[in-house]
């Protein structure tokens, strides 16, 4: 019964994003895929107009407007900047839009690191990456590091899931001794 009742939730979500005008439809599936909370995508979803849909985008970038006393919305303005900037960057490897890739969403979601190491040239070793964020007290965020690595050194660079990879994905395949690794 259970997977029924998700079968049937899934349906519905697909069929409310289908009936959303090109416009509203990217707003939600791409530009503010990582920022909207998933009540509030819902709640997007739900409503029937264009009237209705233009207001909930005004409130949506009013909520999260850090100075309202400025006529510009600097959260709306540098999200907007992140966007277009791993579009322009990270599309590169692939005909995947920066977007979509896995140091897209995170650059979009945290911004530029606070330094950044790059592994690339060096013998055994596919084109890797490491970006450091420091601890943010006022975001509370802790220090977070993500590895990427572009597998067979073509494509998009993806992120080192330490559940999922092991240390030797990210090297070329290679005959090696078990105990070398």
């Amino acid at each position: 019964m259970t997977a029924l009742l998700a079968f049937v939730l899934l349906i519905t979500a697909d069929e409310r994003i289908d009936r959303l005008p090109d416009h509203h439809r990217a707003w939600i599936e791409k530009q503010v895929l990582y920022i909207i909370a998933d009540r509030e995508r819902d709640a997007f979803l739900d409503l029937e107009s264009e009237e209705e849909r233009a207001a909930f985008i005004k409130a949506f970038w009013q909520r999260r407007d850090p100075d309202t006393i400025t006529p510009v919305n600097e959260f709306k303005e540098e999200h907007y900047r992140r966007y277009e900037h791993v579009n322009k960057y990270f599309s590169r490897e692939s005909a995947m839009p920066g977007w979509m890739t896995d140091r897209g969403k995170i650059y979009i979601i945290l911004g530029e690191p606070d330094d950044r190491e790059d592994f690339t040239g060096i013998p055994m070793l596919y084109p890797t990456e490491v970006w450091f964020y420091r601890q943010d007290r006022e975001k509370a965020l802790p220090p977070l590091n993500f590895l990427f690595f572009q597998e067979y050194a073509v494509g998009p660079y993806r992120m080192f899931n330490h559940f999922l990879d092991d240390p030797t994905d990210l090297m070329p395949a290679q005959p090696m001794n078990p105990e070398d690794v």
